[in-house]
């Protein structure tokens, strides 16, 4: 699913796709596909194989492919693995496997990149709403949830289940970012994007 939906994202900001494909966790395949990549693309976006894995290759590979990290990992859920970085002057954008990271990472990310890469005003654009209800929290690490907006001003979560799980996002319009805290109480304004 992350394919499809990150292309479809990209596509939508007015980026083209010149190369889709996936690769299997095999040291040799992602060097294969990954040198083909940047010699085709100005920006190359993977989904998944960032982690602490066995499989999870693509960092070291692109590494020995002259990618130099300058975001190594964020503070973030869901995305923490996510990555940043040039191989000459390529682009790398490396985002999480599990669907919903993909799909937060890709927009907070991803969909900058290509805007400046296209000239337009890089994003994303925040604006303020109020939670509909009281919402858990982190105060160690920046949570962006997948929200609903069912007045212009207000933004309602639905039930959490992970980064996993796609199902949930479906009818969300964007993301909000939840404050540094245990608990955010019904009203709390919060930061709130479109998806691209």
């Amino acid at each position: 699913s992350n394919g499809p939906m990150v292309a479809a994202l990209i596509e939508r900001i007015g980026g083209h796709i010149v190369l889709q494909q996936h690769m299997l966790d095999t040291p040799q395949v992602v060097t294969d596909a990954l040198r083909e990549a940047l010699a085709t693309a100005e920006i190359i976006v993977t989904t998944g194989g960032i982690s602490a894995g066995q499989h999870d290759h693509i960092p070291a590979v692109l590494e020995s492919l002259g990618c130099e990290w300058s975001i190594s990992g964020i503070d973030m859920q869901p995305g923490k693995p996510a990555r940043l970085g040039h191989a000459g002057e390529r682009t790398v954008v490396c985002l999480p496997g599990n669907p919903i990271s993909a799909l937060v990472t890709a927009t907070v990310i991803v969909a900058p990149v290509v805007r400046a890469k296209l000239g337009l005003t890089p994003g994303p654009r925040w604006r303020m709403v109020r939670l509909a209800e009281d919402t858990r929290c982190n105060p160690r690490r920046t949570l962006l949830r997948p929200a609903m907006t069912p007045q212009a001003d207000m933004a309602v979560i639905p039930t959490w289940q992970g980064s996993g799980d796609l199902a949930h996002a479906a009818g969300t319009r964007g993301i909000v970012q939840l404050p540094l805290a245990t608990k955010a109480v019904a009203g709390t304004e919060v930061p709130f994007t479109r998806w691209p």
